[in-house]
Formats: structure tokens, sequence, C-alpha cells
């Protein structure tokens, strides 16, 4: 241990607190403007929580002041399926009780350094696990945990160190959002509000009541579709080929690669060629295990060649006309319409799917190719730059997650740097970060 570092429990970092739920029973609880965490608001590599499922009202913080956090705590599920996700809260709040909250004592710790202090040390408080099938910490347990506290003025230098990159993520997520919004409605005016260049002149078809050069379709006409395959039949390796399964679609519409996805052996790989994906495939979750259905019928673009297998409960789109490419068809999918269809005609009690003859047989129409063309000249590098912000940030991640250890261990000695002069930009090829990436991996 460092110089200067010492031995502490979780609860010497602040006021631990366990959440509480609030009776649904009780109407004037709900709807109003404080925000009500649970494990369903907060990602695998969330910070600060923006928005929430539930919200409730003056009436239920008053109600359960000995459970309300002031900002800047920090969440911690101890509890359940979502065991380690974490998040700093922007405003006075309350949390279910699934989640311990720690109140940094500023005397202490630095709420920033204990927010990434948890993260660092999520396996040892899981080591940790008093449940038998649902893991679970106790506060009890959970306050007793030992970790290692650096000073105060060590822990401000880490956590801005590690902060200027999840800044630099966030703001991309910012960017990512504008061009979503921008993507979307590109699509409506064109394509709900047949609003696109040249609509004035056009005429409609008195039938279809769509323009002239248009034709109604199903899906299975214009893309081809693939099942995933059951790869835990047939056993997982160490490494080797990416699967590509639920986790890997995001609620966003992207491809979501989170560092804990199965593999197939090459030799596996190799026999079962129709599921192979390509660089540009469309990929859709078919399955929701969640309430919300915040994953289903969304879909996500592949990003490489010769990398990834198609699992089971997710399905592949391919464009087969040579009408239009991926954007045009990413468009359509991503479509709240075709999404709600989809979800309406969901099955199940505990799980929601809805299967291949739901999906191929979707009605959508076809677009006259010179509309297509036209489309896509705008649709698409919206789209690009997109999935440019999207990589960007995973090597962001990386080179963050590569640090996270080296920092919080003491194996990097923070106490001689200038941390205000550090500054972490990011160009279009991403080379400062790739090069960092290159350096804390050696």
């Amino acid at each position: 241990m460092r110089e200067g570092w010492k031995e502490v429990t979780i609860g010497d970092l602040g006021q631990v607190v366990t959440g509480k739920t609030p009776s649904t029973k009780e109407k004037k609880y709900f709807d109003g403007k404080y925000q009500f965490i649970s494990p369903k608001d907060l990602g695998d590599d969330s910070r600060y929580i923006n928005n929430t499922l539930t919200t409730i009202t003056e009436l239920a913080i008053e109600k359960f002041k000995n459970q309300v956090l002031p900002k800047n705590s920090i969440f911690f599920t101890s509890l359940s399926y979502g065991f380690g996700k974490m998040g700093i809260a922007k405003d006075i709040c309350l949390t279910n009780q699934q989640i311990h909250s720690i109140v940094a004592n500023p005397e202490v710790s630095d709420f920033n350094f204990v927010y990434y202090l948890l993260r660092y040390n999520t396996s040892l408080i899981r080591s940790h696990d008093a449940g038998i099938v649902t893991p679970i910490v106790p506060k009890s347990i959970f306050c007793k945990i030992k970790i290692n506290l650096p000073p105060l003025n060590t822990q401000r230098k880490i956590a801005s160190i590690l902060s200027a990159y999840d800044d630099l993520i966030e703001n991309n997520l910012k960017r990512i959002k504008l061009l979503e919004e921008q993507a979307q409605l590109t699509y409506e005016e064109w394509f709900v509000r047949f609003k696109f260049p040249g609509h004035e002149t056009t005429k409609f078809d008195e039938e279809t009541g769509l323009p002239e050069g248009w034709e109604k379709v199903k899906l299975n006409q214009i893309a081809d579709f693939q099942n995933g395959y059951a790869f835990y039949t047939k056993g997982y390796s160490e490494n080797g080929y990416t699967i590509i399964d639920l986790g890997n679609v995001s609620e966003y519409g992207d491809l979501n690669i989170t560092g804990k996805e199965k593999f197939i052996s090459e030799e596996l790989y190799n026999e079962l060629p129709k599921f192979h994906l390509n660089k540009y495939d469309i990929v859709i979750a078919m399955t929701d295990v969640t309430s919300a259905l915040r994953i289903l019928a969304k879909s996500a673009i592949i990003d490489k060649d010769n990398t990834y297998a198609l699992n089971q409960r997710v399905g592949m789109l391919r464009p087969n006309t040579e009408l239009f490419d991926y954007a045009f068809l990413y468009a359509l999918l991503s479509d709240p319409r075709f999404i709600g269809r989809m979800k309406a005609m969901s099955k199940g009690a505990v799980q929601f799917y809805f299967n291949t003859k739901d999906i191929v047989n979707y009605e959508t129409f076809l677009p006259s190719k010179d509309v297509i063309e036209n489309f896509t000249k705008i649709y698409k590098p919206i789209l690009e730059l997109r999935m440019k912000l999207k990589d960007q940030n995973q090597h962001l991640k990386e080179a963050r997650d590569i640090l996270l250890p080296r920092l919080m261990s003491g194996m990097i000695d923070v106490d001689k740097l200038d941390v205000g002069s550090l500054t972490y930009e990011v160009n279009d090829s991403l080379g400062m970060v790739a090069e960092e990436n290159k350096i804390y991996s050696k």
C-alpha cells in the first residue's frame, strides 16, 4: 500500500442508506418531480442518472425522509440481477431497497472517487454475497467491507483523470442523441408525412394511398431474415468468435459490446456459416425479459466482418435488393410504427417475444428508387457519424478501464501530476486514445 493510503471500511466513507419503495397503492406518492431510482434505471456503465422510469412527489420525499438522498450520492445495486449497477444522483431522490447508497463525507472522501472506488471493487463486494439463488449483500455486510483509501487530494486527482474520460463519453452520448433525433425527424418528414423533396408535384395512388412509383411490400420481400442459433448446446470457448445475443442490442438501437460476451471456437464457427454476421447486417432483439420492453424490437448495426455469430432470440436482417443498403433498412426498423407493431404482437408472460412470422410478414412500403437514393444521401452520413461516435466511446471506455485498476491500486503515482494540465481530446481517428490504450496495455 502506498504511503498515506489506509485501510477503511465502506461505512467509513460516509452515510450508507438503503432505499425503500413507496406503496404503489398510494397514488399521491407518484408522478412528481423527483427521481425514484431502481436497478432498471442504471446501466452497466452509467454515471449521472438523467431519467427514471418512475418519479415521486414531495409527499413521498417527506414520508421517506430517512431514505432521501442528496445530490452526488453514489448508488450501488446490491441485490438481484442488476448487481453492481451504479450511478450518481443529479439531485434529491429516492431509491428502491435493492440499492445501497453512499452519501460521501467530504472530510473523508470525494464523491466522484467513491463512485470509481466502488466500481473497481465490485468483484470484492460480490464476494460477500449472502444470497443462495439471488445475489445479495446486506447493508450490515456492505458497510464492513474493507477497501484501501488514499488521501483526499489523491482521491480528487484520480477522480479527475477518470472523469475526463467519462465527460468525453457523455458529451459524445449527447451528440449521438441529437443525431438520433435528426435522423428520426428526417425519416418522419419523408415517409410518415410524405414531405420529401418534390412531393408538391407527386401524384398519389388512390388505391394504396402511396405516391406513384411506391409499392406495398412485406419485409421478407426486401430483406433476408435469419434466426439465431442456440450455441450453448455446442459449448463455449475461452476466446474466438464473439456471440451476439440480447445483451448486445441496446435500448437506443446500438451494438453494445460489454466485455462480458461469450465465444465459440473457429471450428464451430466454420461449421455454421449461416449464422455468421457481416458488417452492416442488422440484428434485432426478438425477446425481452423486462416488463418495460426496453430492447424488444430494437435493432443494431454490425460493425465488423468475420467477428460475430448470431445467437438465439436475436434475428438478423440483410437487404436483398439493389435498391437500397443497410441505411434505409435500419431507418425502417427504427421507425416507432414498426417497433410498436412488434411489441403489440409480442407474446409471453415472464418473457415477451415475437416470432419469425411476425417480422417477415410485417407490411411496409418500398419508395421509388430516386426517393430512396436522395434520402440515403441525407440519412447515411448521420448514421455513419453516430457509429463513429459510438466507436470513439468504446475506445474511451477501454482506455479508462485499463487506467482504473492501476490508479485505484496505487500502481500509477498521481501525487506529482498536475491534473489540471491533463487534457483528453478526441479527433476523428482517436489517435490519442488509441495511443494511450497501447501504452497502458503494456
